[in-house]
This record gives structure tokens, sequence and C-alpha cells, in this order.
């Protein structure tokens, strides 16, 4: 997909620049399932793709290790922001 943002682009910045970046990233993106939380990356998956993908195991486990992390610092981070939102109960 093509995108018109230049340089201030989002994934244009962020984008991966190793071989290994790239494989984890989409290996990652298959494979983030649905759960009662929201949403969790199914490492052994990952790590399955990235490696079929051309990344090495032990910097694909690194990658994808950091990319569960942010996955859940995120979850967090909107869930307490939703949380913050709410009008307080008075009982």
């Amino acid at each position: 997909m093509a995108r018109d943002c230049g340089a201030a682009c989002p994934y244009a910045a962020n984008a991966p620049e190793t071989v290994e970046g790239a494989a984890c990233w989409r290996a990652a993106a298959a494979a983030i399932t649905p759960d009662f939380a929201g949403a969790r990356l199914d490492v052994a998956s990952a790590l399955a793709v990235a490696a079929s993908l051309g990344a090495q195991g032990w910097i694909a486990a690194e990658l994808l290790g950091a990319i569960a992390a942010g996955l859940a610092d995120a979850q967090a981070a909107r869930r307490d922001a939703a949380g913050a939102m709410r009008e307080p109960r008075h009982d």
C-alpha cells in the first residue's frame, strides 16, 4: 500500500532495517491472536515464521520478546487510560 506522508510517515520512519527485523515484524503481525484481555503474541508460531523468513533463532527470540513486551505495555496503557476516563461511582 502506497503512503503519501513521505519521511514523516511512521511506517517509513520505523521500518525494520535488517532481514531479521523485517522477518520478525512480519511474523509478529501474523502471530497476534485475540485474547480475553485484548491480544497476545503466539511467540512459538512467530519464531517459526521468522525462521522461515530468514531470521536467526537467537535474534528472532530477542526481537519477538521485545515486540511481545511492547504489545503488553500498550495494552496496559490502553486499559489504564480507559479506566481514567470512567466516571467515579458514588454508591
